[in-house]
């Protein structure tokens, strides 16, 4: 089959081929984050330096910024939210746990039982209990997914909220 180049598909969500940048890229993504201090207003730079990529290292700091969440965000808000609404009745629980399984099943992080499908299972079944409008639908897992990838737990629920209520 031609080159071998295709050969073997990567299966989705395993975070394979995934490497960080150079020295130069960090060092232009530092500069813009330290001068990055209205998380309302987005540094004119930002766009060019996106569209190379936001290193893997960077990336929650850049996230949480992009969903305009600071650190005081997520301590007077979101985790309180996050820890009321995992009390919450879910009438979604079943098509959650349904679904843990179908969610990224080539990243050794979501398989059954991992430390990932738990907090995926806890955070998806926190946003339908927060906002019961949407409650839970299939698909959501896989945005929460990418979230805990690399943000933690309350960080993810904090910017998946932002998500569905800022950018509809």
């Amino acid at each position: 089959m031609g080159s071998g180049r295709y050969e073997e598909p990567l299966i989705s969500g395993s975070g394979d081929g995934i490497e960080d940048a150079s020295e130069e890229t960090l060092k232009a993504w530092n500069t813009l984050l330290d001068g990055w201090t209205d998380y309302c207003t987005r540094p004119t730079e930002l766009v060019k330096l996106a569209r190379k990529g936001i290193p893997n290292s960077l990336r929650p700091t850049v996230w949480m910024r992009l969903g305009g969440l600071t650190e005081a965000d997520i301590e007077d808000k979101y985790r309180h939210l996050y820890a009321e609404s995992r009390l919450n009745e879910c009438p979604h629980e079943q098509v959650i746990i349904w679904d843990l399984n179908r969610t990224f099943p080539g990243n050794e992080y979501f398989k059954e039982g991992n430390d990932g499908q738990q907090k995926l299972y806890r955070v998806c079944k926190s946003y339908a209990g927060y906002d019961q409008e949407v409650g839970y639908c299939q698909g959501l897992s896989f945005i929460v997914a990418v979230l805990l990838l690399h943000l933690e737990e309350d960080k993810a629920f904090a910017l998946f909220s932002v998500i569905m209520q800022e950018y509809q």
